[in-house]
């Protein structure tokens, strides 16, 4: 029976199991997408926990500002750390139209709140460029179903390695 809830466990993650590991045997390290889990991790009761835990967490996605402008800043919080383990580590950046961190983009420090929870914020600069050229290009056919006012979408992305707390 154990090592069917592993399994289950690393399939209702992650879609599949990660090369070397096996159902009865417990993994060093995980890697957990928890963007389309609604950002949740959880283990079985019963289920052996790895020893290291990297987890990506993502926000929703948010609008740009408009043409060359900043959108207003926001915030956002990661899930706290999971039981049983210490935070080690943390990466951020963003998926979208803008890909990382200061890629017409601002990403702020990041602070660890008392629960563990990664609180971080961002800005996303919109195009100027697409604002520029739709207007002096109206009737470019590649411009249907496209934002004119260079609003464009991002998410806010934190990876995060957690330690087995032994």
């Amino acid at each position: 029976m154990r090592s069917s809830v592993l399994a289950v466990f690393a399939l209702n993650l992650t879609g599949t199991l990660f090369a070397g590991q096996s159902a009865t045997k417990q993994p060093s390290t995980l890697k957990v997408d928890a963007c389309s889990h609604n950002n949740r991790v959880s283990f079985p009761p019963e289920a052996p926990k790895p020893d290291t835990l990297i987890v990506k967490y993502c926000d929703s996605y948010r609008a740009s500002g408009k043409g060359k402008n900043f959108s207003q800043g926001w915030t956002w919080r990661t899930p706290p750390t999971p039981d049983g383990y210490i935070h080690v580590k943390t990466d951020q950046g963003m998926e979208g139209d803008r890909n990382g961190c200061w890629d017409f983009s601002t990403c702020g420090p990041g602070a660890i709140d008392h629960d563990g929870s990664v609180v971080q914020t961002y800005t996303l600069q919109g195009h100027e460029e697409f604002v520029d050229h739709w207007l002096n290009n109206p009737l470019d056919p590649n411009s249907s179903g496209r934002s004119t006012d260079g609003v464009r979408r991002s998410r806010g992305v934190v990876t995060i390695t957690y330690r087995l707390n032994q």
